[in-house]
């Protein structure tokens, strides 16, 4: 590995590190965990809660997990008792104890709002619980991610192998959904992501298996189409119109390449590797603003919206930090320490704490758009910062070999 990749990687994973000790996790503790237990189901940009807002398992669940990955990486009580904290909130508030599963939304007195059964909602629990029993050991928390796993198995996997999103209450089709004639590629990914972080906390052949079977999936009727990845598609396969997500373009392979670790399938990882560096290609050539920043994505006619997004500049730093271990070219390093002085210079606020979630294409914070909701949370810049500062054992049980890099104390 050249001495410019393992340099500005070591003095990059310091930063990252700090980042979320000195400028995430103080925010989230002060302004976003309740002191009675839970959260406060949105923030404003300064800080201020909504007391009144709904509460939806997203941002729960990545929370949880968040919490739990700093107690890891950082090897911190106070991260973990949050993180049991939070494991009591979303089982206590989220569970539905008449049809089993999670609950969408709740609001501000914990009774449940939204109760259809979302798989997002089912794949984000179980990826926040396996993550906690990484942590904690808990075996309850266990107990309680097999039995989700189960569920997804049951409701939401189809005769071909792929999943569905969205059903009713009480797990039947959900009226008026057009989910039985549709296959997202998010359905999948997320389901992909949340089994790798399971087998990752307590590996089983049977949840290998789906692992592999949907890693084939994209290798064989999703990542196989030129261009930006697709993210619908009817039930022939046949890809749909619908906006380009540049964000999607690059979690999706790295998170299929990060499984492939995890499951310890060299041939697979070899096998989308060619995916992963295509799509980081197609990406910074035509969905990088002027300003270097990463595009939200681009609408049927190829128009980029007015404002840019924070979680597509982390998910781009972790596909370019996969694609520089993976490679060992120098170009994705230095193409990632661009990007990372960028956030530096433009997403971290240094007045109230964490990352503005939006900036206008002047590079000006929108601040209407709070730090956290139902869709947004911590777990995107936290698991970018893991990776940066830990590398991919940062973010779940994987062979070192992938690891080119590696952190000591002399980086310090």
């Amino acid at each position: 590995m050249p001495a410019t990749h393992t340099h500005l990687m070591a003095e990059i994973a310091v930063k990252a590190e700090n980042q979320v000790t000195k400028q995430i996790l103080p925010f989230w503790d002060r302004a976003v965990i309740h002191p009675e237990g839970g959260l406060y189901g949105a923030v404003a940009v300064t800080g201020e809660a909504d007391t009144a807002a709904e509460q939806g398992i997203l941002l729960y669940a990545r929370t949880l997990w968040s919490y739990a990955t700093a107690a890891i990486n950082l090897q911190s009580d106070s991260c973990l008792a949050t993180a049991h904290r939070l494991y009591q909130a979303l089982t206590h508030y989220f569970m539905d104890a008449q049809n089993g599963g999670v609950y969408w939304t709740i609001d501000a007195s914990h009774q449940p709002v939204d109760t259809d059964k979302y798989l997002l909602a089912h794949s984000y629990s179980l990826f926040a619980l396996a993550k906690y029993v990484e942590a904690s050991g808990n075996q309850a928390a266990l107990q309680a991610a097999f039995e989700l796993e189960g569920l997804i198995q049951q409701h939401f996997l189809r005769e071909d192998g792929t999943y569905c999103g969205h059903l009713g209450a009480d797990f039947q089709p959900a009226p008026d959904s057009d989910e039985e004639n549709l296959t997202a590629t998010c359905n999948q990914l997320h389901t992909l992501e949340a089994l790798t972080q399971l087998y990752s906390a307590s590996p089983t052949a049977s949840v290998k298996q789906r692992i592999e079977a949907i890693l084939d999936i994209f290798t064989v009727k999703i990542v196989r189409h030129q261009g930006h990845l697709p993210l619908l598609f009817n039930r022939q396969w046949q890809p749909l119109p619908a906006e380009t997500s540049i964000g999607h373009n690059l979690e999706a392979p790295w998170l299929c390449c990060l499984a492939c670790m995890v499951i310890d399938d060299e041939a697979r990882l070899a096998q989308f590797q060619p995916h992963l560096l295509r799509l980081i290609d197609v990406s910074l050539s035509r969905g990088v603003h002027s300003s270097g920043n990463i595009l939200f994505g681009l609408d049927e006619n190829g128009q980029a919206p007015d404002v840019l997004f924070w979680w597509p500049q982390t998910e781009a730093l972790c596909a370019l930090y996969c694609a520089a271990e993976l490679t060992g070219e120098t170009g994705y390093t230095e193409q990632l320490a661009k990007l990372w002085q960028n956030i530096e210079n433009h997403w971290v606020d240094a007045e109230h704490g964490e990352w503005y979630s939006q900036l206008n294409l002047n590079l000006e914070p929108v601040l209407s758009e709070g730090k956290a909701g139902p869709w947004r949370s911590i777990y995107h810049i936290v698991r970018a910062c893991s990776l940066l500062s830990g590398g991919f054992a940062a973010v779940a049980n994987v062979n070192n070999k992938n690891q080119r890099h590696q952190r000591n104390s002399n980086d310090d």
